[in-house]
């Protein structure tokens, strides 16, 4: 009986922290339009399933942070170069009119 406990708390959490991983998957490759979204989504799955992970908590809320950092990073450059692509555009443009 005890066994069959443990393998049970064991099962739950795992089903808990491939909750958890999926969800940081998204926000990883989250882009400018949806990250916010996305970031609640983990948001309320860290409330659901973290408690149930057990022992990979700490892994699991390192994880979660790691991922949140990798999108802002990508979000950021792909905002920089949307930027940067629009002045070039507008210094373009400019030149256009200008001749």
């Amino acid at each position: 009986r005890r066994r069959k406990e443990a393998e049970e708390k064991r099962r739950q959490e795992q089903k808990s922290s491939l909750a958890i991983r999926r969800v940081i998957q998204k926000v990883r490759i989250a882009t400018p339009e949806n990250f916010e979204e996305l970031q609640q989504e983990l948001r309320d799955v860290l409330s659901q399933e973290l408690e149930n992970t057990g022992s990979q908590k700490q892994r699991m809320t390192e994880e979660s942070d790691k991922g949140v950092e990798q999108a802002r990073k990508r979000i950021e450059q792909v905002n920089e170069q949307h930027r940067r692509e629009r002045e070039r555009r507008e210094a373009e443009e400019r030149r256009r009119q200008e001749a």
